[in-house]
């Protein structure tokens, strides 16, 4: 039996991606026998231990990048999980942001629990090798990322069958306002993370540049929106908020324009089907876009480099009027939407190495990865290799212990007598990042079995709300 638990933290993101790793991980199941665990991040380990079979059963764990306190790999390996990631954000970074917190260096104590880290490019590749001299090499596999695979015409066929009202062109204005428009407040977010998480950046270090520049970015964003959708009254617009964002904030300034719509329920990928051209801030979108060779403008009215997501302005056609944007949006629709002419040398030479999987499939080496992995061999290597950690170690799991039980005490204080809307904040964001249901994955499975050549095989079973169990039938094998 091999067990993998692939947990997904926000489902427009996340869930379409590593349902490409599932479904591939189990047509490469041949006559063995494979469970996939796949569901909310939070709750996905608990499910499975109340579902395993025995406690010896072994599991490989996809995270969503690298865990920095030593504790959760403890816990984890005395489950008998193996932990692999594939981060989320890893080449999608500003200039500032890495200054404060650099995004490939791990606490050195996390790196012995690591099997596998899948690398989005050759340039993740080698800042995790330099930032992390005591990883294992082998550790790191440059595989890409499934959600440029989506991103690419190859997948056009999932999307028009999953969604049947695709069929007006529109213009896609992608919003990432993520810090002074987040349903928590993040003064409060970042305070009671600081609780938890030993050299947590303050507030100041980490957000005030960030929300200085939203602040000040916003008023003129909306203003070249407003004065586009009036110009082109014709045209269908979708304004879609960054999934962390309050979307309310958008409905109230476009209630006004018939020809715009809030939406934000479904993944990126799905709205290249009828997008015309892409308009951003500074945001992934930007790439995903060039993925699919769709026409994409970073309208940045108030452009400060460090502050802009630095590969989704590279790719983009840097626009920072609200006139000139108007002029390149009449030529664009006027050029019938051809793609731009160096869409290929964006593609090879700005892309490619922080994103590799120009040419490939992701889903597919990591999968394969995944497979490889002798469950029960590696975890008795692990009792080996772990058998004699130092004081240093031993202290570490100590303090982070300690640090939880009163940051759990403390923040109970804080929020009760401070900031008694927060659980509220926190609840409504999580419940709008992931709601899946067993129909919509049922669905979305019976589109992609020809693709992944399973003929029907795949038995779905919901464990509990948002976490579902999946396996071949094994009479079909």
């Amino acid at each position: 039996m091999k067990n993998f638990l692939i947990p997904i933290e926000t489902k427009v993101r996340d869930y379409e991606s590593r349902l490409l790793i599932s479904l591939k991980i189990l047509s490469l199941s041949n006559n063995q026998n494979f469970k996939i665990y796949i569901g909310d991040r939070r709750k996905l380990l608990s499910v499975f231990e109340k579902r395993k079979i025995s406690q010896s059963s072994t599991f490989v764990y996809l995270a969503l990048g690298v865990d920095q306190q030593p504790i959760f790999y403890k816990n984890l390996y005395k489950r008998n999980g193996i932990f692999t990631s594939l981060d989320e954000e890893s080449a999608i970074f500003s200039n500032n942001q890495e200054k404060v917190q650099k995004r490939h260096v791990f606490n050195k104590e996390c790196l012995k629990y690591i099997n596998k880290i899948f690398t989005w490019g050759n340039f993740d590749s080698e800042s995790i090798r330099l930032s992390n001299e005591l990883l294992n090499p082998n550790v790191i596999k440059l595989t890409g990322n499934p959600r440029f695979d989506l991103s690419k015409s190859d997948f056009d066929f999932f999307y028009s069958k999953k969604y049947d009202d695709r069929k007006t062109n529109t213009i896609f204005i992608n919003c990432a306002f993520g810090v002074i428009n987040n349903y928590v407040d993040q003064k409060v977010d970042n305070k009671l993370w600081s609780l938890r998480v030993k050299n947590y950046p303050s507030y100041e270090t980490l957000w005030k540049t960030l929300e200085e520049y939203e602040s000040k970015l916003f008023p003129k964003f909306i203003e070249g929106i407003l004065e586009l959708v009036k110009i082109f009254p014709d045209e269908h617009f979708i304004v879609r908020p960054h999934p962390v964002e309050n979307e309310a904030i958008y409905e109230k300034i476009f209630k006004d324009c018939k020809n715009v719509k809030i939406d934000k329920s479904a993944s990126i990928q799905s709205e290249f089907l009828r997008t015309k051209l892409i308009i951003h801030n500074g945001c992934t979108t930007a790439i995903e876009g060039t993925f699919h060779d769709i026409n994409v403008i970073c309208f940045n009215p108030y452009f400060q480099a460090d502050n802009v997501q630095t590969l989704t302005y590279k790719v983009s056609n840097l626009i920072q009027d609200k006139n000139s944007l108007s002029k390149e949006v009449s030529k664009i629709i006027k050029s019938n939407l051809k793609p731009p002419d160096n869409i290929y040398e964006i593609k090879d030479e700005i892309i490619k190495p922080l994103i590799d999987n120009i040419d490939y499939h992701s889903f597919d080496k990591i999968a394969e990865e995944l497979v490889s992995i002798d469950q029960e061999k590696t975890l008795k290597d692990f009792s080996v290799s772990l058998s004699n950690i130092d004081m240093n170690e031993k202290l570490n799991i100590f303090d982070t212990k300690i640090r939880y039980k009163l940051a759990k005490y403390f923040s109970k204080i804080i929020i009760n007598f401070f900031h008694k809307n927060y659980v509220a904040q926190v609840n409504l964001r999580e419940k709008k990042k992931f709601s899946l249901n067993l129909a919509e994955i049922e669905k979305d499975i019976k589109i992609l079995e020809p693709f992944f050549k399973l003929d029907d095989q795949i038995n779905i079973t919901s464990l509990e709300e948002n976490c579902f169990e999946l396996t071949k039938f094994k009479d079909k094998m």
